[in-house]
């Protein structure tokens, strides 16, 4: 048997294939990042003094407020900030010259003592205001200078004292009605956008990668489905040819007893073809890797659509040729396993569509002229990639 492969569109679909992976993969580690970065910014909620120190304790970008009272159970752990120049002690609390203090509940201000950044005098409560502002994302957006890092401002449940004391002390002198949506409100304006590219990227990469993966186990890896079909027929004389992507159907295979689209399938399991339908029964494994392994498809339709095309091209070059191109459906996998009901193309092994060609040897339809007319109309002067020797009978 003569193997032909259209070998340059091998190799240009496997650059592909590369191409298509790394760039599928790389779109997705984007997606990713973006993912990973897009903060939108809010207020974020410690329910605890815990909660409390593990958001601010070590991260030179965070601020919070919090009750004072609840303050000196963690003051080793983090930093008190002085509001209008003034920090809260036990007298500026009782004497009220403390700006957030208040008969019910104070209000303290606490940064990380990682933050050698922060102004030893604090904040102003205009300052303080516009820090806990979705208006400010960074820190230099408030003041020139400070780090152009976002903000990550921490408080307590919105439905404490304390909270409804900052609100009113500090955000409402600002901000009047929209005190509590600044307060609360999303900080960063390109959230939303980093939020959609980050579902693009994760999209266009998740496409990318599966057309690479798909063009990578046809064409960049070995042995291909071409070269493991071309294995799987060996045993067949000079007169048979395999051809492979060199014609308008992918796997074309001719020999005396006539020619053949085959509609080869390589999965595993079960399929059932009623005639020209197929369907395959649903598994949590199937479901588990629908993303990285094809379904069949219609191989019925596959081959039907081959063959039409093959019979088109030789009524255009070879009208004289009284022979119809026969549809094949090959599935090559020892373990698929195959309910067949009234197939509308016969649907074979590789070892059963041999056993085909041999019971038809003696209804010769083409004669070794007529082979060597299609072998030249076909690849011209190239060589076959393999040429096997016939098997003994």
């Amino acid at each position: 048997m003569r193997t032909y492969v259209n070998e340059p569109f091998v190799r240009r679909r496997a650059k592909l294939a590369k191409i298509f992976s790394w760039a599928g993969l790389g779109i997705l580690a984007i997606g990713m990042f973006l993912s990973l970065r897009a903060d939108p910014g809010v207020l974020r909620v410690a329910n605890n003094n815990d909660a409390l120190v593990r958001g601010v304790a070590r991260d030179r970008s965070a601020i919070a407020f919090w009750d004072y009272n609840l303050v000196s159970a963690i003051a080793d752990q983090v930093r008190l900030v002085p509001v209008d120049g003034i920090l809260p002690t036990a007298e500026t609390v009782a004497d009220r010259s403390y700006p957030l203090a208040g008969d019910d509940v104070t209000v303290a201000v606490v940064v990380s003592p990682l933050s050698t950044w922060f102004p030893e005098a604090g904040l102003t409560k205009a300052q303080l205001a516009q820090v806990f502002s979705n208006l400010q994302y960074r820190w230099s957006e408030v003041e020139a200078g400070w780090p152009a890092t976002p903000i990550k401002r921490f408080g307590p449940d919105s439905r404490t004292a304390t909270y409804a004391a900052f609100l009113d002390r500090v955000m409402r002198p600002v901000f009047s009605d929209e005190a509590e949506f600044r307060l609360t409100g999303p900080a960063n304006a390109n959230y939303r956008w980093m939020i959609l590219g980050s579902f693009a990227c994760l999209i266009l990469g998740f496409i990318a990668a599966n057309l690479g993966g798909y063009n990578m186990r046809r064409f960049g890896r070995s042995p291909r489905p071409d070269e493991r079909l071309a294995q799987q027929l060996k045993g067949f004389d000079d007169r048979y040819q395999l051809y492979a992507w060199v014609l308008p159907a992918p796997y074309v295979f001719v020999g005396p007893s006539g020619i053949y689209t085959i509609a080869l399938r390589e999965q595993a399991g079960k399929a059932t073809n009623i005639g020209d339908k197929w369907t395959q029964p649903f598994s949590l494994a199937r479901l588990f890797l629908a993303f990285s392994n094809e379904g069949i498809g219609n191989p019925t339709a596959d081959a039907k659509q081959d063959a039409q095309r093959v019979q088109q091209l030789l009524a255009e070059h070879m009208p004289d040729l009284q022979v119809t191109v026969q549809p094949i459906v090959m599935f090559t996998n020892p373990r698929a396993e195959l309910e067949l009901k009234n197939p509308e193309v016969p649907v074979v092994t590789p070892q059963g569509f041999k056993a085909l060609l041999r019971q038809r040897k003696r209804e010769a339809q083409l004669t070794n002229q007529r082979l060597e007319e299609l072998r030249r109309l076909f690849v011209g002067e190239q060589q076959p990639v393999s040429r096997e020797a016939p098997e003994a009978s």
